[in-house]
Formats: C-alpha cells, sequence, structure tokens
C-alpha cells in the first residue's frame, strides 16, 4: 500500500494506492523480490516480511494452473525445492490467518530452469570389446521415465557430426546423434506415412548396434 499525503498552504491531499487489497487491519506481509530463474533440484529460499509478527504462515505453489505443492510453516524464512511439475514458470503464494479471522497474502513468480535436468556418466572412460560397464543416468525428479538409445559411431564420423540435434518432420521430433539426411522430394503432395519410414530406415540403417532401454529411475 502507497500513501501519498500532499500539502501546500491550507490545503491537504491524501491519495491511497493499493495492490489487490486494503487490510483493515493494516497487516500486509511481502515476500522478497526473486530476481533470478530458480533451477530444478536446487534449494529455493524464500524471505517474507511483514508488518506484524505472523505466527503461522501458509504456501501455495502453483505451475500452468494446477497446484503443485502445499504446506505450512512457523517461520518467515523457508525453503523450497522446485520440481519439474514447477516448470516452466511457478508462482509461490504465501498466506497468513490472523486471529480476527482476516486473511493477508503476497505473490511471487519465477521462470524455473530444467538445464542439467538428466546427466549419463559411464563407469569407464574407455573400454575393449567385452569388457562390462555400467552406464548411470542421473535424474533430479524420482521415478522419472528415462529412455536410453546406444549405439555405434563410424570412426570415420567427424566429433562435429557426433552431437546431439533435433529435428522437425511430419509433425515428430527427432533427437539424434545419427547422420540424417533428407532426400529431395519430386514436387506435389507427400505421405507423411513414407516421410516417417524414410527417417527412420536412415536411423536404423546408421548403426551396426542398437540397443534401447526404457526404465524408470530414482
Amino acid at each position: 500500500m502507497l500513501v501519498i499525503w500532499a500539502r501546500f498552504q491550507s490545503s491537504e491531499k491524501t491519495l491511497t494506492v493499493y495492490k489487490n487489497y486494503s487490510s483493515s487491519s493494516g497487516s500486509y506481509i511481502q515476500i522478497s523480490p526473486i530476481n533470478t530463474a530458480v533451477q530444478i533440484g536446487l534449494p529455493l529460499q524464500v524471505d517474507v516480511e511483514s508488518n506484524f509478527k505472523p505466527t503461522t504462515l501458509h504456501f501455495v505453489v502453483s505451475s500452468r494452473g494446477q497446484v503443485v505443492t502445499v504446506g505450512t510453516v512457523n517461520s518467515t524464512s523457508f525453503s523450497l525445492t522446485p520440481a519439474v511439475s514447477w516448470s516452466p514458470e511457478a508462482c509461490v503464494t504465501v498466506y497468513c490467518s490472523l486471529s480476527s479471522g482476516e486473511i493477508t497474502s503476497d505473490k511471487a513468480c519465477m521462470p524455473v530452469n530444467q538445464q542439467n535436468y538428466i546427466s549419463l556418466s559411464w563407469s569407464s572412460g574407455e573400454a575393449q570389446p567385452g569388457d562390462q560397464v555400467s552406464l548411470t543416468a542421473t535424474v533430479l525428479e524420482p521415478r522419472s521415465q528415462v529412455g536410453i538409445v546406444v549405439m555405434e559411431v563410424d570412426d570415420e564420423t567427424p566429433k562435429d557430426d557426433q552431437d546431439l540435434e533435433a529435428k522437425q518432420k511430419c509433425n515428430i521430433w527427432i533427437m539424434t546423434n545419427a547422420r540424417l539426411y533428407k532426400e529431395k522430394q519430386p514436387d506435389g503432395p507427400t505421405d507423411d506415412a513414407l516421410e516417417v519410414e524414410h527417417y527412420w530406415s536412415q536411423y536404423m540403417d546408421g548403426a551396426k548396434t542398437l540397443l534401447w532401454l526404457n526404465t524408470n529411475v530414482r
């Protein structure tokens, strides 16, 4: 709430500007500004200021029109851990119920960064045929469904060609480090099913060995 009071000679004027609502008891809380994007899996510190001493604060986190987490704390400073369900933007609402029955609240919205959501690591940097190796997939969200494709890369493949790239065709997304080439199509309408088969056959033909894993991870 902002109150502007002005006086000139014998004249006085007061202008009051409200944000959201005016508290009948003059009680307000405010979430400290969160100016940076929050990271999934990393603690988010929430600090609440007030012009009275609240005994209990309640919080609600919503994203994409859905409530993703709720809770109650007995401190004006607490920590939350963003999850994947918070993306791409989360709004934290903190409110306090006064003894008179009045409710005062504040809300802060922030973007959620999904970088480094999943990481892969081999148990060994180099292995010979027949050696036992393990692949560790680390995710930030429990019980995530992870799909992994292991394929052989030609020794003659340029290093720059091994980076993951995404291509869109026929309303499907392909993410792969295989070299995909689009053949020039004749003028006129084409069959989407044939296009999909064309891309898929190139993907399969580009690998001498192909291993698919589809599993839930901790």
